[in-house]
């Protein structure tokens, strides 16, 4: 692992990263089990309440949380700035799990007094964490990728939130609906899924593969015409939606974005079977996998956007979320969670008592188990979705549910390794 270019002594405490990642693979198993109990119905159409639930507990209570805690953890080590009020940290996580909550659980029951409560505890929430990473993202070297990237990711955090909202409050009766909902509904996807969550793990890209996997740097000149191309795309691409362009010209205002993302996806693969260390280990299945998908699910959603229809929607869903975005995520908790517990708890002790090899936190043999499990419950629900069986969706997410209660356990054998001289901390 390259440590070089870290600024290891500006590391948060290590509370603050591990409690939302230990937190995202609970929600996984929430999804999983909305999944069971619904079948085949909730990938039936985009506008069902029960699918709008299980959206926001993979995009909130599963990817929100890890890349929430990456970024604590990211913008000190990666960028070098400080992050202000770390106590607000703690403060966010614990309002965002009942925000998550009751915002997945007034959809599902369709319950306004619900989603209204939860609009107030999900916008405070975001607007805080955003308000909280300002400062040291702009003082940051805007001329990086990985800082560029974060602020793109932040200012789409920041529109998803704004369409959210607007949405919301006319959906629970907040106020008279000027708005076209659907219009809403498609840039606050767009914003949310790309922007976001496509931008952070971009930039993330672009510094962890070489550090962790020993591959070439990722060019500076490239990963910045990704990420400007690709953006300014997307930026188009909602403009257009916003003022109902028609279908042509929002097919030719993606095809930057579509060329970003396949140029990124193929240096990111190339840097990979590259790399220096040949042994093969399950995040680097977990990202191939997940660059495979993203490969899949940007040309399905350009269908859906040319051709409507809900299964190109649901696929572009499963294969964006699942596939690529929480592929990669539980990938990275692999190697980002042994690396905190090490550097917070053993690298002091070096030379002193005999401490263990990064690797020797995380046996490989259980995070593959893991991994398995999560590819074959994708493969499921990708196989239920084409062919309409409800018994593969199912199966596929009791599947789901095993693979997040495994990463669940598979975290905690982690975070529970001590130094025998030293007690358990309060996570």
């Amino acid at each position: 692992m390259r440590t070089g270019g870290l600024s290891l002594d500006q590391a948060p405490s290590e509370d603050i990263p591990l409690r939302f990642f230990l937190t995202a693979p609970i929600f996984g198993l929430a999804s999983g089990m909305l999944v069971i109990w619904k079948g085949g119905l909730i990938f039936s159409n985009t506008w069902i309440p029960e699918t709008i639930a299980l959206t926001h507990l993979i995009t909130l209570g599963w990817m929100g949380m890890v890349m929430f805690g990456a970024l604590y953890q990211m913008i000190p080590v990666l960028v070098g700035g400080i992050v202000p009020f770390p106590s607000l940290s703690r403060m966010l996580h614990t309002m965002m799990i009942p925000a998550i909550l009751l915002m997945a659980s007034g959809f599902f029951w369709n319950h306004y007094m619900l989603l209204k409560t939860a609009l107030i505890l999900v916008f405070l929430t975001i607007f805080f964490f955003v308000l909280q990473l300002v400062p040291p993202l702009v003082r940051a070297d805007g001329s990086r990728p990985v800082v560029l990237a974060m602020r793109l990711a932040l200012g789409c955090l920041g529109l998803t939130l704004l369409m959210g909202s607007l949405n919301l409050a006319q959906y629970s009766g907040w106020w008279p609906g000027i708005l076209d909902r659907n219009m809403l509904k498609t840039v606050h996807l767009l914003m949310g899924l790309l922007g976001w969550i496509g931008c952070l793990i971009f930039g993330v890209g672009f510094h962890v593969i070489p550090m962790f996997y020993l591959s070439k740097p990722f060019p500076e000149s490239r990963a910045r015409g990704i990420l400007l191309s690709g953006f300014g795309s997307l930026l188009a691409l909602s403009l257009g939606i916003i003022l109902e362009w028609n279908k042509e010209l929002l097919l030719l205002l993606s095809l930057p974005g579509l060329a970003a993302v396949l140029l990124f996806s193929f240096t990111i693969l190339k840097m990979l079977h590259q790399r220096k260390r040949k042994v093969s280990d399950s995040t680097l299945r977990l990202w191939q996998g997940g660059i495979l998908s993203l490969c899949l699910a940007v040309p399905l959603g350009l269908a859906h956007l040319i051709y409507p229809g809900q299964q190109w929607l649901m696929l572009f869903g499963v294969l964006f979320l699942g596939g690529f975005a929480v592929s990669v995520s539980n990938g990275m908790l692999y190697k980002i969670a042994p690396f905190l517990v090490w550097f917070h708890r053993f690298s002091p002790l070096v030379g002193q008592i005999k401490v263990p090899l990064l690797k020797d936190l995380l046996p490989n043999r259980s995070a593959w188990v893991q991994t398995t499990f999560h590819g074959s419950s994708l493969m499921l629900v990708c196989v239920g979705i084409v062919f309409e069986s409800d018994s593969a969706i199912r199966l596929g997410a009791g599947l789901w549910m095993f693979s997040s209660l495994l990463l669940l356990i598979n975290l905690i054998l982690v975070i529970s390794k001590f130094p025998k001289s030293q007690e358990s901390p309060v996570v």
